[in-house]
């Protein structure tokens, strides 16, 4: 429960950043910029990850891995809030229906293919190929 309300929190307040950094900056680079977050804080979790599973532990890491996982929220949401500025502006009226249900499309098949994935590799000895995989 204090993970998911961590990460909500996280998210929220990527929505209340992505705003100001699109003022600041450009649209693009606000959502280049908070893409990287998402991305950094990805990689301590997945660096967290790796080096316990090699054996190497610390005091309170499991707290750590999970603050980093919910401080990856504030550029998803953020980077999301770029993306359909970006995509709202950009497109034409006569096909912007088309383009966001092609971007709907790819979400879904995104899913899909996180879904497949996540069966093949189920075992909890496993889960070290998602979290690699989740630095892609």
């Amino acid at each position: 429960a204090v993970f998911r309300a961590a990460s909500q929190v996280s998210g929220c307040c990527g929505t209340l950043v992505a705003p100001a950094l699109m003022r600041h900056r450009s649209v693009a680079r606000a959502g280049v910029l908070l893409q990287r977050c998402q991305l950094a804080a990805v990689a301590v979790a997945a660096a967290i990850f790796f080096s316990v599973t090699q054996g190497r532990t610390w005091m309170a890491w499991e707290e750590v891995f999970i603050a980093a996982l919910a401080a990856s929220r504030l550029g998803l949401y953020g980077c999301d809030l770029c993306e359909r500025q970006l995509m709202q502006t950009v497109a034409e009226p006569r096909t912007a229906v088309l383009l966001f249900s092609f971007e709907k499309t790819m979400q879904e098949t995104a899913g899909f293919c996180i879904l497949v994935v996540s069966l093949c590799f189920s075992s909890p000895s496993e889960f070290g190929v998602l979290v690699a995989l989740a630095l892609l």
